[in-house]
């Protein structure tokens, strides 16, 4: 048998494990053929111990790309989670940037309103002061000018009544120069009638004075005691009042007179009643 064919039946043989058949009518082995097919043989256990070894590490290996092929899987599908969080977080976030914006936005648009509304009110107020004050201002000037007004009326009135007392004095003497001028033109006069120490006349009849050409007596008066005293002319009555006889409630008439025909208070007549 060849060597060749040996080598192969080896191979065959360990690769099914079972020595082959001798072909027939075939002799022997020889010595050298034996040891070479052992050889051969056992080199075939090693190649298919190789083989074995090799189909556990490609088994192996396999199982290992699997694992690293499911480890990338799920490696990618962290991944595309880890994406899909992210994204979702970027949306929250955006939105809640959004809302806290616009939320911002309304808070400063409230302050806005509201500085607006103190700036408005504080406006209001020291508009409202500066009236007030202004109006007081004015008000104290007008009570001023009043008082002023009022201290010059105050003063002319009393220039006034001044100039009314001193021309009526003034008056009172003239008349009293008149009256004592015609006293002395005319006849000589009966004295004044005397008065009481409380001022009033006695109950004395004055002596009548001789009237004038031109003065008619028609002047009475009632005196303390209640009797009637006259008939007197105007200059003499005005004399006697000029010198104070007549207390102001005298009471007096004239008989020439219509409207003084009647008793009346000599102080209701006035200063000019005698002219």
């Amino acid at each position: 048998t060849p060597p060749s064919e040996l080598i192969a039946r080896a191979r065959r043989d360990g690769a099914s494990g079972e020595p082959s058949p001798t072909p027939a009518g075939g002799g022997g082995c020889a010595p050298g053929l034996a040891a070479e097919l052992a050889a051969v043989r056992h080199e075939l256990a090693m190649t298919k111990q190789l083989l074995q070894d090799e189909r556990e590490r490609r088994d192996f290996a396999e199982a290992e790309a699997r694992k690293a092929q499911e480890k990338l899987d799920l490696e990618r599908i962290g991944r595309e989670e880890a994406e899909e969080a992210q994204q979702r977080v970027q949306v929250q976030l955006g939105e809640m940037i959004a809302s806290d914006d616009t939320f911002l936005e309304r808070q400063l648009a409230q302050q806005r309103r509201d500085a607006k509304g103190r700036l408005s009110e504080r406006a209001e107020t020291a508009e409202t002061t500066r009236i007030a004050q202004a109006a007081a201002l004015e008000q104290r000037k007008l009570r001023d000018a009043a008082e002023e007004e009022v201290k010059k009326l105050t003063t002319a009135l009393s220039a006034e009544r001044s100039r009314r007392e001193a021309a009526e004095q003034a008056a009172a003497s003239a008349a009293a120069s008149v009256a004592a001028a015609q006293l002395a033109a005319a006849p000589p006069a009966a004295p004044p009638p005397p008065l009481f120490a409380n001022g009033r006349m006695s109950a004395a009849e004055p002596t009548a004075v001789v009237p004038a050409a031109t003065a008619l007596p028609s002047w009475y008066f009632l005196d303390a005691s209640k009797q009637v005293r006259g008939p007197y002319d105007a200059p003499t009555m005005k004399a006697w009042q000029a010198a104070g006889y007549f207390p102001p409630s005298t009471q007096v008439r004239n008989a020439n007179h219509p409207q003084l025909a009647g008793w009346t208070v000599l102080s209701q007549l006035g200063a000019a009643v005698f002219s």
